[in-house]
Order: C-alpha cells, then sequence, then structure tokens
C-alpha cells in the first residue's frame, strides 16, 4: 500500500444548490485528469465533495453538513482548499445546532453560513502547509432565481466573504461562465483553471516534489523566482516535463520498469481487498509443501466466476511472500539493523493486463526467463556438445520457452521459486500452454488464475457474446462460431486439466457479510463520506441485494453512487440504496447505469457514449485511444475529439491496456455495450466505420498502393470488412497482390491465412461449402477422439473395434469438377489455397513471395495478378512451362513444413484442430490445423521419433 504522504486531497467548499454545475465538471471532467497526472508521479489523489455522506438522521440538503464534520475533513484534506462562491452567502446554523461551546458562542456573537466558516478555518489553520484557491463566479442569475440568488441582508454578509478573500493573499480568480435562464453552464475556462492551479500546486509542494529537484531545473535562486513562489502563475508544460523525472526517477533498465507496474496494479487490486483467509492459507499451505512430496500438485489454479476478485487474492498473495525484514540478532552489527528472512522466495508475479506488452505470450516467458537471470539463482546449463562454441541464448519463442523448461524442470535449489501469473484467459495468444512447463522441480511452485464461465450464470452473456474479459467483440457480427471454437477461458482451464498431476483448485466463492461492511466503509472513508448505519445495512442485505457478495458488483456500485452529484443528495442516495436490488440486479445492469450516467449526467450525449464504446467493444484485439478519437471525430464532427479523451477518462477504472490497444477489463461491461447500443444493423455500420478508417491508413493515398507506415491497419481491415459485409471489397482487399505482399513483408503471413479462411467461410455464396467444411472438422474431430478412446482402451487391456475413417471420396469428385466461370470468390479460395500451402516457405522467403506465385501456375489468377504486383519490376527467373492452375479446393488442405528429416508418425487432437508430428531429425513438433503453424516443437530426444500417441484428455 502506498504511504500516506503519496496521498493528494482536495476539499470543495461551496454552497450547494447554486454550484451543481461547477463541481459535477470537477469531478468528471477535472479531476479524472488529474488523477492521470498525479499517478506520473507516483501519487493518488482523492476528492472530498460533501454533498453526501454526511452522517445525519434529518438530513435536509445543506444544513446536513454539520460544521464538526467539515471541519474535520478540512484538516484531514491536505494540502488543497478551494472554494467556489457565486451569489449565495449559503445556510446560516443556529448556534444550538453547533456541539462545542466556543463554535456555540463565535455563533452567537457572529452569525456565519457553514461556506463562511469553511473560508475562514482554511485560511487561518495550518495555513503554511494548506494551499487555498478562491473562484468567484463572474455571471449573475437574475434576483428571481432564488435557488441561485440570496435575499437580503445575506448579500451584504457574501460581500464582506468576498472581500476577506480577496485580501487573504491566496491566487482568486473570477471565471465565466453563461447563464442559461435555467442554470450556469459553459465550464470549460472554470475546469482548465482549477486543473492549472491544483497541478502547480502539486508541483511546487515539497512533499511531492522536492525543492533540490526544482533547483536542479531551474538553476536560480528559488525564493527570487517566480516560477516557484507565484501561485498564480501556471507551471508550464515544459517545465513540469522536467520536474517529473527528478521527483519520480525511471526504473534503471525494461525489467525493473515492469516491475514497478506490475507492482502498482497489485497495491491498485489491494486497495479494498477483505477476507479470503481460508483461500490465501490454502494457497500460502501450498507454496509451503515439502519439496520432497512428489505426489502434491507444484501449480495452483485460483478460478472463478467473473467479478469474484481473483486479481485481488492474487495481488494478496504477492503481498504476503514478500520478504520480510526480521531484526539482527546478538550477533549483529547495531541492535536496530535488519536483515530480510533467509527462507524468503524469489518471488516473479506477472498481472497480464498491467502493462502495455504483458498480454503476450512471447513477452511473458521472456520476462520470466530475464527475472529467472537477475535472480542470481545457479541454474544448469544445458551442455554445448564438443567441438561447438556456446551460443548465446537465441530470442525466438521455441528457444526461450525451451529455456524456461530446462530452468523450472528440474529445479531443486534450496531457495524456493515461485510465480504468479495473473488473469491467463486475457493473454493474446498461447491458450492452450504449451508454454508453460509441463514438468515443475520440487522447489518450485506456480500459481494461476483464470475465470470459469458458467453457463447458468445469469451474467454470462448469450451465445454470439462472449463473456471471456479478454475476447474482443470483433466477432459479433452476429454469426454462430463453430462449436469447435471455445473461448480462451475454456481453452486455458482444459490446457490446465490435462496436466498430470491435476493442479491444485483454489475456488473463490461471494464475500461475507462482515468483508462488505467493512469494504463500504473504508471504501467511502477514504473520500470523506460517511453513510448512515441504516443505509450501509441495506447494503450490505443479501436478500435486497444478492449480488453485493461480489468484489465487483459492490466496488461499482460505490464508485457510481459516490460520483453522484445534484440537489438532496442525502436523501435521494438512500432512496438509491433501497432500491439497487430491483432496480440494478448484477453487474450488468450495474454498467447500464454506468453508461447512461456517461450520457447525461456527465452530458457527453447518447451518439458520442454509443459509438465510443461499440468501436472499442468491436475492435479486435481493442482499439488504441487515437483510434477512437479519429473514428469518433470522423462519425460526429471535430469537436468530439476531446469528448473521446473525457469517455476515455470517465471509464478508465473499467479499462486495460493491451499494448498501444484499449480493452473493457470486464465481460460485464462489453456485454452492457452490446444490450444497449449494438443491433445487427448497428454492429455492421460500426464494422464498415472501422474497416474504411483502416484501410484509410494502409492506403493513404487510396490508389491501392498500401503505404501505409503501420502495420496494425493491414492487420485489422479483413476482420471489419468481415463484420461489415462487404464482401466484394472484402475479395478485393484479400486478392490484392500488393496488398498481401505489404503484409507478408511485414511478417503477417499466418494472419492472411487465417483472414483468408475466415472470408471463405463468410462469404455468403459459400455458405453451403462452408458449411460443409464445419461438419468435416466435426467428423474429423469425432474420429480423433473415437482413435483416442481406442488407444485407451488398448493401454488398458480391453477389446474394442478400431473406428472408420470418414470417406473423403464425394469431396473429390466434387471437387474435381471443371469450372466455366472463375468467380471473385473462386479467385480468393485459388489465392487462398496457395499461401496456405506455401505459408512456411513464404514465412523464410517474405521477399519472394510475387515470384512464387507468379511461378506457381499458368495465367490467372495467380501468376498475371502477382507479375503486375510487381512495380519494382525484380528480375525472375520464370518457369518455363508453368504448371496448370490447380483444382480450386485440392484435397491436399495444408502443407506443414518444417521437419529436416522424415516424417515418422502423426496423431490428431480429439478435437481436430491440432497435430503433433514425430521425425527423424529426433523432434516432436507441434501444428495448428486452421493456419498450418507450428506452435511448439519439443526436442531433446536422443533418437529419431518413430511412433506419437495422445492421451485421451
Amino acid at each position: 500500500m502506498n504511504a500516506p504522504d503519496r496521498k493528494v486531497r482536495v476539499f470543495i467548499s461551496s454552497t450547494f444548490r447554486d454550484m451543481h454545475a461547477e463541481r459535477d465538471h470537477l469531478v468528471t471532467v477535472v479531476f479524472p485528469e488529474l488523477r492521470e497526472r498525479c499517478e506520473r508521479l507516483g501519487l493518488e489523489f482523492f476528492d472530498v465533495d460533501l454533498r453526501w455522506g454526511v452522517p445525519d438522521k434529518n438530513v435536509d440538503g445543506e444544513s446536513a453538513n454539520s460544521w464538526e464534520y467539515c471541519r474535520k475533513w478540512i484538516n484531514e484534506a491536505k494540502p488543497f482548499f478551494i472554494c467556489l462562491l457565486g451569489q449565495r452567502y449559503g445556510w446560516e446554523p443556529e448556534p444550538h445546532q453547533l456541539k462545542e461551546d466556543t463554535d456555540q458562542q463565535a455563533q452567537a456573537a457572529d452569525r456565519r453560513s457553514i461556506t463562511d466558516m469553511e473560508v475562514h478555518h482554511a485560511l487561518e489553520n495550518d495555513a503554511h502547509s494548506r494551499r487555498c484557491y478562491f473562484y468567484i463566479r463572474q455571471a449573475q442569475a437574475p434576483i428571481t432565481a432564488t435557488e441561485f440568488v440570496d435575499p437580503p441582508p445575506l448579500p451584504v454578509k457574501l460581500d464582506a466573504l468576498k472581500a476577506r478573500v480577496e485580501a487573504c493573499g491566496r491566487p482568486v480568480w473570477h471565471y465565466p461562465c453563461r447563464w442559461t435562464g435555467s442554470g450556469f453552464t459553459d465550464m470549460e475556462a472554470f475546469g482548465k483553471k482549477v486543473l492549472e492551479d491544483l497541478w502547480s500546486g502539486i508541483l511546487r509542494d515539497p512533499r511531492y516534489v522536492s525543492r533540490e529537484a526544482w533547483q536542479q531545473v531551474l538553476g536560480t535562486d528559488l525564493a527570487k523566482d517566480s516560477r516557484y513562489t507565484d501561485e498564480s502563475q501556471p507551471v508550464l508544460d515544459d517545465l513540469a516535463e522536467k520536474l517529473i523525472p527528478l521527483a519520480k526517477p525511471p526504473p534503471k533498465n525494461p525489467l525493473e520498469a515492469e516491475r514497478d507496474e506490475m507492482q502498482r496494479f497489485a497495491d491498485s487490486r489491494l486497495k479494498w481487498f477483505q477476507g479470503r483467509e481460508q483461500e490465501l492459507n490454502e494457497l500460502l499451505q501450498f507454496i509451503a509443501n515439502p519439496a520432497e512430496a512428489h505426489d502434491l500438485p507444484r501449480l495452483a489454479v485460483i478460478a472463478a466466476q467473473p467479478g469474484q476478485g481473483k486479481s485481488a487474492l492474487m495481488a494478496k498473495l504477492w503481498e504476503a511472500l514478500q520478504p520480510k525484514e526480521t531484526k539482527e540478532d546478538e550477533k549483529g552489527a547495531a541492535s536496530d539493523a535488519r536483515r530480510v528472512e533467509d527462507n524468503a522466495p524469489y518471488l516473479i508475479s506477472h498481472f497480464v493486463g498491467a502493462t502495455s506488452q504483458s498480454s503476450s505470450s512471447y513477452h511473458l516467458v521472456k520476462r520470466l526467463n530475464d527475472e529467472l537471470d537477475h535472480s542470481g539463482i545457479a541454474f544448469p546449463e544445458r551442455r554445448t556438445p564438443e567441438g561447438q562454441t556456446k551460443e548465446e541464448p537465441k530470442l525466438d519463442f521455441q528457444s526461450l520457452c525451451q529455456r524456461l523448461w530446462d530452468r523450472l524442470g528440474d529445479y531443486a535449489g534450496e531457495q524456493r521459486i515461485v510465480i504468479l501469473l495473473d488473469a491467463l484467459n486475457q493473454i493474446d495468444d498461447g491458450h492452450e500452454l504449451g508454454w508453460l512447463p509441463y514438468r515443475l522441480g520440487p522447489s518450485v511452485r506456480v500459481v494461476v488464475s483464470c475465470i470459469e464461465e458458467t453457463p447458468t450464470d445469469s451474467e454470462n452473456p448469450p451465445r454470439g457474446i462472449q463473456s471471456d474479459e479478454t475476447q474482443s467483440a470483433a466477432s459479433l457480427n452476429l454469426r454462430e462460431k463453430p462449436k469447435s471454437e471455445n473461448s480462451a477461458a475454456e481453452k486455458v482451464l482444459a490446457a490446465l486439466d490435462s496436466r498430470h498431476p491435476k493442479p491444485k483448485r483454489i475456488p473463490l466463492g461471494p464475500l461475507t457479510a462482515d468483508d462488505v461492511r467493512t469494504i463500504v466503509t473504508s471504501y467511502l472513508t477514504e473520500y470523506c463520506k460517511q453513510l448512515d448505519a441504516p443505509h450501509v445495512d441495506a447494503i450490505c442485505d443479501e436478500q435486497k441485494l444478492p449480488k453485493v457478495r461480489n468484489p465487483l458488483y459492490l466496488l461499482v456500485m460505490l464508485a457510481e453512487l459516490r460520483t453522484l452529484g445534484g440537489n438532496d443528495m442525502n436523501q435521494h442516495v438512500p432512496v438509491l440504496i433501497a432500491s439497487m436490488g430491483t432496480q440494478h440486479p448484477d453487474t450488468v445492469s450495474l454498467f447500464h447505469w454506468v453508461l447512461q450516467r456517461l450520457e447525461q449526467a456527465e452530458g457527453f450525449g447518447e451518439q458520442a457514449v454509443r459509438w465510443w464504446c461499440l468501436y472499442l467493444a468491436l475492435g479486435r484485439v481493442g482499439m488504441s485511444s487515437r483510434e477512437l478519437s479519429d473514428l469518433l471525430v470522423r462519425k460526429l464532427g471535430s469537436d468530439s475529439a476531446s469528448t473521446a479523451q473525457r469517455i476515455e477518462r470517465a471509464l478508465r477504472r473499467y479499462l486495460q491496456r493491451r499494448g498501444e490497444q484499449l480493452d473493457f477489463f470486464h465481460g460485464q461491461i462489453r456485454q452492457a455495450v452490446m444490450e444497449r447500443y449494438c443491433g445487427e444493423a448497428i454492429a455492421v455500420q460500426g464494422h464498415h466505420d472501422i474497416a474504411n478508417y483502416f484501410r484509410s491508413l494502409a492506403d493513404p493515398a487510396g490508389d491501392q498502393s498500401w503505404a501505409g507506415d503501420r502495420e496494425r491497419p493491414l492487420n485489422e481491415t479483413a476482420a471489419h470488412l468481415i463484420g461489415a459485409e462487404e464482401w466484394d471489397d472484402l475479395c478485393d482487399y484479400l486478392t490484392d497482390f500488393r496488398c498481401l505482399d505489404a503484409r507478408i513483408r511485414a511478417g503477417q503471413v499466418f494472419a492472411v491465412v487465417m483472414d483468408q479462411r475466415a472470408a471463405i467461410a463468410a462469404l455468403p455464396e459459400l455458405e453451403g461449402e462452408a458449411r460443409r467444411e464445419r461438419e468435416r472438422v466435426e467428423t474429423c474431430a469425432q474420429y480423433g477422439g473415437a482413435l483416442a478412446a481406442y488407444a485407451s482402451d488398448c493401454a488398458k487391456g480391453k477389446i474394442s473395434s478400431l473406428p472408420q475413417p470418414p470417406p473423403y471420396s464425394r469431396r473429390r469428385e466434387v471437387d474435381a469438377r471443371p469450372r466455366k466461370t472463375t468467380t471473385r470468390s473462386d479467385q480468393l479460395k485459388a489465392i487462398a489455397t496457395f499461401v496456405q500451402r506455401q505459408a512456411s516457405l513464404i514465412v523464410e522467403f517474405p521477399d519472394d513471395f510475387l515470384a512464387m506465385a507468379a511461378n506457381a501456375t499458368e495465367g490467372p489468377p495467380l501468376s498475371g495478378a502477382a507479375q503486375n504486383a510487381d512495380e519494382v519490376g525484380h528480375p525472375w527467373l520464370h518457369r518455363n512451362p508453368r504448371p496448370p492452375i490447380p483444382y480450386l479446393n485440392p484435397l491436399c488442405l495444408v502443407t506443414l513444413e518444417g521437419h529436416t528429416d522424415s516424417v515418422n508418425s502423426v496423431a490428431l487432437s480429439t478435437d481436430g484442430f491440432r497435430a503433433i508430428s514425430g521425425s527423424s531429425d529426433n523432434t516432436l513438433r507441434v501444428w495448428d490445423l486452421n493456419s498450418g503453424q507450428c506452435i511448439a516443437i519439443l526436442q531433446d530426444h536422443a533418437a529419431s521419433v518413430n511412433s506419437v500417441a495422445l492421451s485421451a484428455d
């Protein structure tokens, strides 16, 4: 947890009924940006807005804000006090309504409003460490607007208060805005000034940025330099950028930077953690199990439904395993000397989604190896054959995996290695977990977490809307997935369950009633709010709020309650709490409330929120901030750029970063977006917008030269053309050899294969053929399962009949029939067949792709198109004659290339999507039959692999 002095608080003082526009602008626009800036300094930001959350049994608007409660939080909320003044002096309590005798006597002698008392207390007490800023509204409401203007004689007292403020020596700014006839609007200038003042105040406060840092940047006498002393002037951006790295030195290297980000992520999850003592003790016992216990698992899995607090428990385990400092014994050099306990494990934690690269399986494996490199632990290195020089470790994925397997497979050192991997379902690839060592040494413990989808769970989306937190909704063109395609979470859990011995399972149940009560109290206290006991009881009542024991539901509800604004909130909030069980019975409905708030209360508008959220939900692997902003500007006009940024900040707590891309952190908010905004026609329109945007980036000149300077648009366009059902443009895109050449040179060979396969399956004119292909795949899967069962029976000594393979003759006859015409889909299938069959060769020689295509067949669709795409005019050796045009659907579906010697045996997985081959080159290779890509190499066999078999699971 961060130390208290790393917290920045601001107390907002004003009369209430006339200042909701200003307060709402601060809470929804200014403070989210200030919070981001504070995080750059390693600070936490909290705003104290007492429009509700003041304990009083007889709440009646402003009078609920007792002076004693306000004074307490002015003292607690350091270092900032800001005061907003308009045309109201505010409520004046009677002397007997104050608790302390001195306050009663002062009030009897000179009646003051609560706002006046707040201002005098802030200025007169602890003035040197408190930074006060005052903002006086310029625009005037008519005297008939009694909600905004006090009657005589209160304006006289208000003028005296303003005079006191003007003479106090602290910054005062008269801000412009506009009276609409019913309220005030146009708060942008006001918000910008408050942001400048508070940010500059943070930078000038020695608790956050030292004088030494300023001295280093300015190189002058700070006492005489107005850039440091004049708080009425903002700190300029270029100066701030020089101060930030001095106030919070950057990490020394990328590995340290990653550790810092992981720690920050863990701290954020620990903030409201409560309970889970049984689960935590189970995990600690698992890690402490004796190394020599061969029958006990060395891998544990935390699996639970979304929102149950898996990441929080992993963060708590990370905290519990941190090396503890112990006092030196009597032989130590000094009595207060400390040392790290001797038996502390070497701990590596990886929270997927916490950093820009953390969701890549390559980056994860590389980071694990890098951390082990820096551990100081001596691992036996692989022996270099005689006569060969030792090589530097290779950085390709298979070599990194092999190195990790070698290190962890037999490690039995005295210092235990503990690896925590959170949210494996959120990695972009590698859901089969082939990169995670199957064998773990006696001194290795691995704990992973993954969501566990339950079909009967009411919060799980229906078929066609993926609830998996990492699965993008790009495939939401409302077409049904093949039954054999599982979500990332299902694949991860299946891969974990197939391991031997079985991993230890740590299920997560709901929070206890005491946990809920503690979280509610501590969360509201952090924001200087307090509910009366009956209202806390209402939140904790599981009968009225069945989902309240789900941590995600509870925290979303509290976050939304905290940001509410408007009149009579001390009365309104209890009513909301009482109706929460019927109005928002589950987390998805809570996120509907979040979206409604963005549309209405924060003034972004339904259209801006709809399209920003939809573009993000439809993104195949998320969308970047720039992409979302550009798309919204294209849709709604140039003014939408700032709106896009504000929507992102408002939703920030529910988003994660995946590289440069944002994505929804929780499947429930994605589901809410799709339910609220996405009919079939809207989804098609959204994909259309995204496809056109990416195509404009990939081909900025619009001449099909594909000269864009970024690779991502090339990789994204096809998926969105499918979603937009733009079949002609899709075929043109996937058969344009200049585009294919650009993608292949960018390393997207297997992505091209998958795009072409997806297009062929989606084209309406090929739906019948796609259906037959799915039936064939399912038949193969059933046959593979029957073969595995047969092998299992044979191993157990049972007698059973060998299953018959499915027939293929009908397909051969259909494919062999001559075609009289060539359609766009025929052209696409022919090119796709060539790319898939030659994928391994194209990967090895990407610069020769056009030459290979030109020499593949005689005439269209390959030879002529490929030659025309070669604008440079490379010298080629042309085959003469070229082979004839192949069948459009040849029986050979894919060529798997990579073994360097003969292949002796092949086995299929039960789902029909994986093959394992054994070769005389002493390796096993695992193949993805969809793309033809080799996804794993199992090596170190002493001789050729002559036979391969798979167990039934």
